[in-house]
């Protein structure tokens, strides 16, 4: 996201919703691999029925299918509300609302794979990590976005 657009979260009103993005980029991830599982199980019928790569590439084909299907009729299965009370963190069909005060300020961590997370610990000590590729923001964008939000409820709190 552009520098305008992102100032632009910072100063706008609340309930702030960020939502998943590109939905047509999954219904077209859908069409292709629809295809591409027919186009597979014909292979399958045609050739020996035990291939090893037919099948798998099937497996896969199929998988992937099911995964973008999901993402497109689901499209609101991840996002972030925030509130000037709390927030809520919905990924797939989990949804947790924290309040302000009951958490800590938002980093960044480092995956096994190197990916990056946006975290925060709950006073009770419980650490919490969200995937952040999900609403078009930087994992560094998002951090300092929830920050922000954070600061300005305790500020309003005390």
């Amino acid at each position: 996201m552009n520098d305008t657009n992102f100032q632009h979260l910072l100063t706008t009103s609340l309930p702030l919703v960020l939502k998943r993005g590109g939905r047509i980029k999954m219904l077209c991830l859908t069409v292709l691999f629809f295809i591409g599982t027919i186009m597979l199980i014909s292979a399958l019928h045609k050739s020996d029925p035990f291939s090893i790569l037919t099948i798998m590439g099937l497996c896969f084909m199929l998988g992937g299918f099911l995964r973008s299907l999901r993402l497109t009729i689901f499209p609101k299965g991840d996002s972030v509300t925030i509130t000037p009370q709390d927030f809520t963190i919905r990924q797939r069909w989990r949804k947790k609302t924290y309040e302000w005060k009951d958490v800590t300020e938002f980093c960044v961590i480092s995956g096994f794979t190197k990916r990056q997370f946006a975290a925060f610990d709950e006073i009770a000590g419980k650490q919490h990590v969200f995937p952040t590729h999900n609403y078009r923001l930087t994992v560094d964008q998002l951090v300092k976005l929830m920050n922000h939000w954070r600061e300005r409820a305790l500020q309003q709190i005390c």
